[in-house]
């Protein structure tokens, strides 16, 4: 894919703060293939010495393999968005977490093969980057180009919400649902969320496990339809 078209994308991003954007290419070798940042379109809001620094930090993990039987490091977003094939994110929210980060699977061939991933590293890490993901999705469609994260379509009465779910954890979940469908908190122990299991069973998510038990059941789908029950008396 012609570099060209990320630039444009990038610079087409609006950010909201101090921040910037780097692509990290897939490289094919053989059976395997690794990301790298080497030679990459890289766009920072401005001349801070941080955000070279940090795409310089960035630079080690580049040529590190990622796919099928590889294990990939935790800590490095790109390379995990790589692996999973989905939208990832860290916030303030996140703990040590000192810059926001966001990370964007790029496909081509009508969303069929990874070409890379865009990386949205800011300055100051913010609360939540859905809206940003929304914006690269719509740039990247705009170029016929394609991403994916993984999609919680939630019901509540006769009411159906859905959003990305970029960061794993029941807390985010919860926050997501709550202001969504009431607009403000409400106590989380009146309401139950379900989902129906591989099984066709009703089980409950309560709990981060609960959650990773529930992608893990998904069965390489990248949508999870959930149930709002509400229960006072629980």
């Amino acid at each position: 894919m012609d570099s060209k078209v990320i630039e444009n994308i990038m610079k087409r991003f609006h950010f909201n703060g101090s921040g910037s954007l780097l692509y990290w290419q897939r490289i094919q070798v053989g059976n395997k293939w690794c990301l790298t940042l080497e030679g990459q379109p890289f766009l920072p809001t401005a001349d801070r010495k941080e955000l070279k620094q940090y795409r310089n930090r960035c630079l080690k993990h580049s040529n590190y393999w990622v796919g099928q039987n590889t294990k990939v490091d935790q800590e490095w977003l790109a390379g995990l968005a790589a692996q999973e094939g989905i939208a990832y994110q860290r916030t303030s929210r996140d703990h040590d977490q000192f810059w926001g980060q966001l990370v964007v699977p790029v496909y081509i061939d009508k969303g069929k093969k990874l070409a890379g991933v865009i990386e949205l590293a800011m300055y100051h890490p913010g609360e939540d980057y859905a809206a940003d993901y929304l914006q690269l999705s719509n740039l990247l469609e705009g170029e016929n180009l394609a991403t994916k994260a993984l999609i919680v379509k939630v019901t509540y009465e006769n009411d159906t919400i859905k959003f990305p779910l970029l960061s794993i954890g029941i807390e985010y979940l919860w926050e997501n649902v709550t202001m969504r469908f009431f607009k403000r908190s409400v106590n989380q122990q009146a309401f139950l969320i379900k989902y129906v299991n591989r099984s066709g069973n009703w089980t409950m998510i309560s709990s981060d496990d609960d959650l990773q038990a529930c992608i893990a059941d998904l069965n390489n789908s990248f949508q999870i339809r959930m149930f709002i029950e509400y229960s006072p008396y629980t």
